[in-house]
């Protein structure tokens, strides 16, 4: 992508030098473009999931300034327009946790840093979010990781996959046939995510449901949490975070705006003790 240049005549005055190189400049930056060496390459996380990973509960409680500021080395991937932006997303007043999460990797990795997210209230892995469904959520958040991939954002140098995080099971846990199912779809779903980003070793992050869900029986919800205890355990590279201690909103399944925050610290945290 070039930037369309114009006949310019040299200004005759010191002033209007100044004032022509800072159009300059701010012409190369709004195009996405710029002339000199990017800064550096940029981490690429990928958030994926149901209501929990959306922040359905969060709404009504702000962010902290310390996260809704823009912060020139996190970077949120914007579906609508697909661009780039460093101010934190808040679709109808609710956040997700890969906000607290990007702007921890973002401090401890030293680089820039970059989220993509993808979830859907209300769905099950053994449904739309099945990787083999050419018309389901996976193949749609495939889709936008691709088209954040070939957004180069702006100042930057490339960017790549380098984690990817998972707060879902809610749903399989209210169907006991999803729930027996659970550890054999999520395998596959790990396994396709590892292919598709052409990284057999990409570090993972597991959020474990609760042990009480709505409309799900204990044993079904027993089901869901013991599988993915099982596939982190036999997979490598992989970490869970249990979400059993994260504050709850009324309904007794979504998490508080503070517990979607202190997810996307403790998956930071898991992140980081994996092999990155």
């Amino acid at each position: 992508m070039t930037v369309a240049g114009a006949r310019w005549s040299a200004p005759r005055s010191k002033a209007a030098i100044v004032a022509a190189v800072i159009v300059a400049l701010a012409s190369v930056v709004l195009s996405g473009c710029s002339s000199g060496k990017a800064s550096s390459d940029v981490s690429v996380f990928v958030f994926a999931g149901q209501s929990n990973m959306l922040g359905l509960g969060s709404q009504g409680t702000p962010l902290p300034p310390a996260l809704a500021r823009t912060n020139r080395n996190t970077f949120y991937w914007l579906p609508s327009t697909r661009t780039w932006t460093s101010t934190p997303l808040t679709p109808g007043g609710i956040y997700g946790p890969e906000v607290s999460a990007i702007n921890r990797l973002a401090r401890e990795l030293g680089h820039p840093v970059a989220a993509v997210q993808l979830a859907v209230n209300g769905v099950s892995l053994a449904g739309p979010w099945d990787p083999s469904r050419p018309d389901g959520l996976y193949a749609a958040m495939k889709a936008e990781v691709d088209n954040a991939l070939h957004s180069r954002i702006a100042g930057q140098g490339n960017s790549k996959v380098a984690g990817f995080f998972w707060m879902q099971g809610e749903s399989d846990a209210q169907n006991p046939g999803a729930a027996a199912a659970y550890g054999v779809n999520l395998r596959r779903l790990l396994d396709q995510v590892r292919s598709d980003f052409a990284s057999p070793r990409l570090p993972i992050v597991l959020g474990r449901i609760r042990a009480q869900i709505p409309l799900a029986s204990p044993e079904s919800a027993a089901d869901v949490r013991s599988a993915i205890d099982r596939v982190a355990a036999s997979t490598p590279n992989v970490r869970v975070v249990s979400t059993d201690a994260l504050p709850l909103a009324s309904d007794g399944l979504h998490f508080t705006g503070q517990g979607i925050i202190t997810l996307g610290d403790e998956f930071a945290d898991a992140y980081m003790k994996l092999d990155h």
